[in-house]
C-alpha cells in the first residue's frame, strides 16, 4: 500500500517589525510584504534578505494608512490597498515611485469600502476586492480607468458574506476566499464558475479563510486564521492534508493572513500576530505502509480517501492519523502513524462483524511507526439499541471477544482508568457511514462487543404465530427501540 507523503518542512522565519498582512511575489521570486502597523511595504528576496522598503504614514501620494492587500504585475509594478481611512489603491513602479491612485468613484466606479485585497492579471486588469461593498471592482492597470464590477451579498453559492482574499490562476480566472468558509471561482468577466469548501475542522473545511493563492501547477493554497493552518487543494479543488497549528514555534501560526508560492514550490506564509513570514519547502517522499491484511484497507481518517489513491501530507513528514477499515467499509481503528520511513505491518490483524457487534485489533501498538494507543470502533448491530460495551483487553481475534473473556470489563459512556490504560468510551453516529459505533480511545490493543441490548418486556415471542402483545406505552417504546424484532400489530 503506497503512501506518497508530500510534506511541508519549515525552512526559516523572516521577522517583520509590525503585523504582516498581505504578500505578493514577482517573476524573479522576490517577496513583497505590507506592514499594517508601520504603514510601509518591504521587499525581500527568496532567502529573506531585505532588498528595500517604502512608505510612511499619511494621506499623500506614496503614503499609507493601514496597507493591506498587495499585488505585482509582470512589469514589476506594485499595487497596494489601504484599509485605514484612505480606502484606496496606489500603484508604484518597480523602483517604488508612485504612479497613480484609484479610489473608485473618481475612476468611474464606486467609492471603496474596505478594499482588503487586490490581484492583477496578464491582460492589464486590476481586481480590487471591495469587501464591505461585497463586490469586485475591475480597473485598467495603465490609467486606473473603471472597467466593470461584479458580486453581491447573498446566501447563494455565488454570493459573498465577507470576501477576504483574491488570486488569479493561470487561466485568468479569479479565486476569492470568503469568511463564510468557502472559496469562489469566477471568470475574468465576473461569471460565477464554482465554489468549494465548507465549515468545519476536517480536511478541506474552513473556520475563517483569510486568503488564497494559486501556484504554477494550479494547486490552490488557503490560509485559515481561526484554525491557524494552511489548507492545500489540488488543481481540481480536491483537499489535501493541511499543515500548521496554533502557537509561536516553527511551523505554528497565530492568525495567518496571506500566502504565496514561488516557481520552486517554496511557500511563504504571513504569520500576522507572530510578526513574521514563515518559509516552507515541500518534499515528495514515497514511503509506504505495506503488507496490510487482505481483508483490510488503510484510509485517511478525515474523509476516507484511500492512501493507495492519494497519499498523505503532514508537517515535517512527522505523522498522520489513519483509519483501518475492513472489506465491508466498517471502521475498526484510528491510529497516528509516523510515516518517515517504510512501515511493514505484516504483524497487524484486525476484523469487525456488525451482525454480532464485535471488533478486534491485534499487534497494532508496537507496529512500525504506530502511536502508543489507538481508538477502537465497535459496530452496533442493525436495528439494536446498545446500552454498554464489553471490552476484552487480551483478545487477538473475534472468537476471543465474548462477555466471559479474560480481564473483560463492561463500560457505559465515560472516562475510566483500567489496568490496560486510561480510556474514553462514547457512542457515536455517522463515522463516515450510517453505522452506530461504540468508540473506545486510549487502547493498546484488544477487542470489544456491543452489549446490554434493549429487550422487549411484553408477552409473546414476536413471531407470526405468537405475536408480541402491546398493552402499555413503555412496551410501544421498547418496540420502537428494538427494531430488529418481528413485531405484529
Amino acid at each position: 500500500m503506497q503512501a506518497s507523503v508530500p510534506a511541508a518542512s519549515w525552512v526559516q522565519n523572516i521577522a517583520i517589525a509590525g503585523k504582516p498582512n498581505g504578500m505578493a511575489i514577482d517573476s524573479s521570486g522576490n517577496i513583497y510584504v505590507t506592514d499594517y502597523d508601520n504603514h510601509r511595504v518591504y521587499k525581500y528576496n527568496g532567502t529573506g534578505t531585505l532588498l528595500g522598503q517604502f512608505g510612511t504614514y499619511g494621506t499623500g501620494n506614496g503614503q499609507f494608512n493601514r496597507p493591506e492587500g498587495i499585488a505585482v504585475d509582470s512589469s514589476g509594478n506594485i499595487y497596494v490597498t489601504e484599509t485605514g481611512s484612505n480606502y484606496r489603491v496606489q500603484k508604484f513602479n518597480s523602483s517604488f515611485v508612485w504612479q497613480l491612485t484609484i479610489t473608485g468613484a473618481a475612476n468611474g466606479g464606486e467609492d471603496f469600502s474596505l478594499p482588503q485585497d487586490v490581484a492583477v492579471d496578464n491582460a492589464g486588469q486590476l481586481f480590487v476586492m471591495d469587501s464591505w461593498n461585497y463586490q469586485i471592482q475591475v480597473f485598467n492597470t495603465s490609467d486606473g480607468a473603471f472597467i466593470r464590477k461584479f458580486g453581491s451579498r447573498s446566501d447563494s453559492p455565488s454570493g459573498f458574506q465577507w470576501p477576504s482574499g483574491i488570486a488569479v490562476d493561470g487561466s485568468g480566472n479569479l479565486l476569492i476566499s470568503d469568511t463564510d468558509d468557502k472559496v469562489l471561482k469566477f471568470s475574468p468577466t465576473g461569471n460565477f464558475l464554482t465554489v468549494f469548501g465548507s465549515s468545519g475542522t476536517l480536511v478541506g473545511q474552513f473556520l475563517s479563510p483569510t486568503n488564497v493563492t494559486v501556484d504554477s501547477t494550479g494547486q490552490v493554497w488557503v490560509t485559515d486564521g481561526s484554525q491557524n493552518k494552511v489548507l492545500p487543494f489540488t488543481s481540481s479543488y480536491q483537499p489535501l492534508s493541511p499543515f500548521g497549528s496554533s502557537g509561536t514555534g516553527n511551523g505554528q501560526f497565530s492568525d495567518p493572513t496571506d500566502i504565496v508560492v514561488n516557481s520552486s514550490g517554496e511557500i511563504f506564509v504571513a504569520d500576522r500576530s507572530n510578526y513574521r513570514i514563515q518559509k516552507f519547502n515541500m518534499t515528495g517522499l514515497n514511503y509506504q505502509i505495506s503488507n496490510v491484511g487482505s481483508n483490510l484497507d488503510i484510509v485517511y481518517s478525515y474523509d476516507y480517501r484511500s492512501l493507495e489513491a492519494t497519499g498523505l501530507s503532514g508537517i515535517n513528514n512527522a505523522a498522520a492519523t489513519v483509519r483501518i477499515i475492513n472489506d465491508d467499509g466498517l471502521a475498526i481503528s484510528d491510529v497516528v502513524v509516523n510515516i518517515t520511513a517504510d512501515r511493514d505491518w505484516a504483524s497487524v490483524s484486525a476484523d469487525s462483524d456488525r451482525a454480532t457487534g464485535r471488533a478486534v485489533v491485534s499487534n497494532l501498538i508496537g507496529a512500525p511507526g504506530a502511536a502508543v494507543t489507538h481508538t477502537l470502533y465497535v459496530p452496533v448491530p442493525v436495528g439494536r439499541t446498545s446500552n454498554s460495551v464489553f471490552i476484552c483487553p487480551n483478545a487477538i481475534s473475534l472468537v476471543d471477544v465474548t462477555d466471559s473473556c479474560s480481564g473483560g470489563v463492561e463500560r457505559t459512556a465515560g472516562s475510566y482508568t483500567e489496568p490496560f490504560g486510561n480510556i474514553d468510551v462514547s457512542l457515536q453516529d455517522g463515522v463516515n457511514d450510517d453505522v452506530q459505533y461504540w468508540m473506545i480511545s486510549g487502547l493498546t490493543g484488544s477487542g470489544a462487543l456491543a452489549y446490554d441490548f434493549v429487550e422487549y418486556s411484553g408477552a409473546g415471542s414476536g413471531t407470526a404465530f405468537d405475536p408480541y402483545v402491546i398493552t402499555t406505552c413503555n412496551e410501544l417504546q421498547e418496540m420502537k427501540d428494538n427494531r430488529v424484532a418481528n413485531y405484529i400489530l
